[in-house]
């Protein structure tokens, strides 16, 4: 196959075709083969954007759902640990889950059935900052293949570029999120980058469902009245994520 010479659509540095491949969601989540061609990114920024990858697993909702369902990662095993989940497969393909929960609730719901809601904590290396430019990542790579690398090559895209690459100590942009609705859990998908002339990202990571604006200044009130919590920069820490086990 020949290899076909582009510009990497975040330090744009002319690259040779023969770069490994930039993945829209995550390896670390799920070894998966949606990525942009090679030499969309070059290898430096590749690497270097993949560390973001280590927060996005280390938010509970994320880790839960890898390790729920064994998910391989990038090298095509499920991980014993995540974000402070061990996973262990028994010999017979079951699978047990340990996890330190918080604020255990428990309770009898309304079919008679008892239940148990917890609380989950990212763990302490858990870095929020790092978690909200890895979300931010997510939708550049998806928009660029979804509109093509020369478009996201434009100068209105080069605030996230630098935001990405090289952000100010402590700068934090808005995101939003959501519970996933109940029918759209477990789907791990990124759509419309484009909404109502607002440039946004709706980014599906299974329990819940993220959204990431493309721009520094963007209205999140459209996203709010949509049932969506706001995350802005003067959140500084991760917080809880609700888990509720209904007993068989």
């Amino acid at each position: 196959m020949s290899k076909e010479q582009r510009t990497c659509i975040y330090c744009r540095t002319l690259t040779s075709g023969a770069e490994g491949f930039a993945h829209i969601i995550p390896e670390a989540v799920l070894q998966n083969e949606w990525t942009l061609a090679r030499g969309a990114v070059c290898d430096h920024c590749n690497n270097y954007l993949g560390e973001l990858d280590a927060a996005l697993v280390q938010y509970p909702p994320v880790s839960i759902l890898a390790q729920f369902f064994a998910l391989p990662g990038k090298r095509g095993v499920p991980r014993h640990a995540l974000g402070g989940i061990a996973l262990t497969v028994r010999g017979d393909g079951k699978r047990d889950i340990e996890l330190t929960a918080h604020d255990p609730e428990y309770r009898v719901n309304a079919e008679g059935k008892n239940t148990v809601r917890v609380l989950l904590m990212p763990p302490p290396t858990f870095d929020l900052l790092k978690y909200r430019r890895a979300l931010h990542h997510i939708a550049f790579n998806a928009v660029a293949s979804i509109v093509g690398e020369a478009q996201v090559l434009r100068p209105e895209f080069d605030s996230l570029r630098k935001y990405l690459r090289s952000p100010k100590r402590g700068e934090a942009w808005t995101y939003a999120e959501a519970m996933a609705p109940t029918d759209e859990r477990w789907r791990l998908r990124v759509g419309w980058p484009y909404e109502n002339d607002q440039n946004f990202a709706k980014i599906d990571l299974g329990l819940i469902v993220a959204v990431v604006g493309l721009h520094p200044d963007q209205d999140f009130a459209p996203i709010k009245r949509a049932g969506f919590s706001i995350i802005d920069p003067s959140v500084v820490q991760g917080s809880g994520f609700g888990l509720t086990h209904v007993a068989d």
